[in-house]
């Protein structure tokens, strides 16, 4: 899911909004007090529940109620919706101010759902991958080369057991049908060169979408992205400007060369 800036920027003027200094991951560092719960929440955790609820709450609309004996609209059918990675489901019956009460809860704006304002949010199975800038194969192999990709059978902090693959405050599993089947990361890296490795990083990074089906968010996939295109723009400038550095160093020493070689012929004169 790829969130509109304007919903990121009205929730923050809405919440008090907090950083977190100790969170290891992009996505839990932005934290708001949720006074319903009197506890700190991820922002971004919120706006995707959000977005799911809202979501919901529109497909109400397709919904079948018919009216009980009370001439209360209740479910035609079972029905259920998703949001939070938690699924909510009904029974037939259920009156629909049951489903929308069971949605204010957990939408950040309560009963404001029903008036909720329509933002250009843009979701992983809606092929467009080009609104995200993509990680080429270049940027993977540059930021192995230079070791900001790592590859690592310690990263229990970050959750992952066996081997996985670190970029800045974040990692994740990659390529697990071949990695598995090694013990440490020392031996898949004494069978795998850094092309290969590149290969199959790219297969998880080359868009957002396919960093989502690999199981990561949107902003560990900005916070990978960000790394690794700043990293291949410094490699692609100090490559430019070592090249001109030889050159110009080249010049010079051919130049002292040539008058070396003019003073010796004037002495030999």
């Amino acid at each position: 899911m790829l969130m509109d800036l304007q919903r990121i920027e009205n929730f923050m003027k809405d919440h008090a909004c907090y950083v977190d200094n100790k969170a290891t991951k992009l996505n839990d560092m932005i934290v708001y007090a949720d006074s319903v719960t009197e506890k700190y929440k991820s922002v971004f955790e919120q706006l995707q529940v959000d977005i799911e609820v809202e979501r919901a709450y529109d497909a109400l609309e397709d919904v079948l109620f018919i009216e009980d004996e009370d001439k209360d609209l209740v479910l035609a059918n079972p029905y259920e919706f998703t949001a939070g990675n938690k699924i909510y489901s009904y029974d037939t019956g259920t009156p629909r101010e049951s489903i929308w009460t069971a949605m204010f809860a957990l939408y950040s704006e309560g009963a404001n759902l029903t008036i909720h304002s329509d933002y250009d949010d843009i979701s992983a199975e809606s092929g467009q991958d080009e609104v995200m800038e993509e990680i080429s194969y270049e940027d993977i192999k540059t930021g192995l080369e230079n070791g900001l990709i790592e590859i690592s059978d310690n990263l229990g902090d970050y959750g992952l057991m066996g081997i996985g693959c670190r970029i800045g405050s974040g990692a994740f599993y990659f390529g697990r049908d071949i990695t598995d089947k090694y013990e440490t990361a020392q031996d898949f890296l004494r069978d795998y060169d850094t092309d290969k490795i590149a290969d199959m990083l790219y297969s998880v990074l080359a868009t957002c979408r396919f960093a989502m089906c690999s199981g990561l968010n949107e902003y560990e996939y900005i916070e990978y992205k960000n790394i690794l295109k700043a990293n291949s723009k410094t490699a692609v400038i100090q490559k430019f400007c070592n090249g001109t550095i030889a050159h110009m160093l080249s010049s010079k020493i051919s130049c002292i060369s040539r008058k070396i070689f003019s003073v010796n012929s004037l002495k030999g004169k």
